[in-house]
């Protein structure tokens, strides 16, 4: 199994809401969680045996200001990577995170970015 799905957002750390943490968490983090789980149990039912591959990034090892949320949730995949490897060793499951660097593409030669908040006096 492949966990690929994430997002990420420029956001000026100080402007960040409960709202952008809980997405960007809730799909880079939360999401994986439950797809390590589920592909697990799949893998133990069919006998045991397979391989979950997390997409971390270099941000989980990186402080990138701008991309805090993004960086959190890749170094929570960092670390539920490791706890999932140990965990399902004795079901020959091996969990692998990949962590490449940004990759210059038509959504980072212009990032979406929040609307900007009025400035905190």
């Amino acid at each position: 199994m492949v966990n690929n799905a994430g997002v990420a957002r420029n956001q000026d750390i100080l402007d960040i809401t409960e709202q952008d943490f809980d997405e960007i968490i809730g799909i880079n983090l939360k999401g994986a969680f439950f797809g390590v789980q589920a592909a697990a149990k799949q893998m133990i039912a069919q006998g045991g045996g397979g391989v979950i591959i997390n997409m971390s990034s270099v941000n989980a090892l990186l402080a990138n200001p701008t991309l805090a949320t993004y960086a959190i949730s890749k170094g929570g995949m960092k670390q539920l990577t490791s706890v999932a490897a140990v965990a399902l060793a004795p079901h020959n499951i091996r969990v692998v995170a990949v962590g490449p660097g940004t990759i210059l593409t038509d959504w980072w030669r212009r990032p979406p970015t929040l609307p900007r908040r009025p400035a905190r006096p």
